[in-house]
């Protein structure tokens, strides 16, 4: 009896703090702050990020999948005209510039210095995520794809939730 008792506060104890479990600030880390210097000479920063639904790339020249990554990006632009996106290198940014211009996507990159790809746990590229109101709530790693289900549900969620107002180029993050 006393067993079955045990039992039955152990099953209470599970199903009610198993389920306790809420989508709370703290399971949303904040992008850090940050300012880099663009293709374009100018600066690339966070504010775009904190003022609503974003999209960050982690991309080199020599990495393979970044190419595609780079032409992905360039359907989101397209299919999503306002969504603020920027690439982030850690190399001189002239050398993604030409990739990019080859495919005529005119997207802000920028380098990033190698301790903001620390920060963000970047071990891997490309890395995309997903910003929303300065918290990255999707990350991809490897290979992304726009046909990631998952990606653009979270995408379709964020800016359902946002009003987006600025048309998406270079410029727009370069002050």
């Amino acid at each position: 009896m006393r067993y079955h008792f045990i039992l039955i506060l152990i099953f209470l104890f599970l199903i009610c703090g198993g389920c306790a479990k809420k989508d709370t600030e703290e399971q949303f880390p904040m992008l850090p702050k940050f300012e880099f210097t663009s293709t374009e000479g100018g600066t690339v920063n966070h504010e775009p990020f904190y003022n609503g639904v974003g999209v960050i790339a982690f991309v080199a020249s020599w990495c393979g999948p970044c190419i595609r990554e780079i032409c992905e990006l360039g359907e989101l632009a397209a299919n999503y005209e306002n969504l603020k996106i920027v690439m982030l290198t850690y190399e001189q940014p002239d050398m993604m510039i030409k990739s990019a211009d080859s495919m005529n996507i005119r997207l802000p990159i920028a380098r990033a210095d190698s301790a903001f790809f620390v920060t963000l746990q970047i071990s891997t590229l490309p890395t995309r995520l997903l910003i929303d109101h300065g918290r990255i709530i999707f990350r991809v790693s490897g290979a992304p794809s726009t046909q990631d289900s998952q990606f653009l549900k979270t995408l379709e969620k964020a800016i359902s939730g946002s009003s987006l107002s600025r048309n998406n180029s270079r410029k727009d993050f370069i002050k």
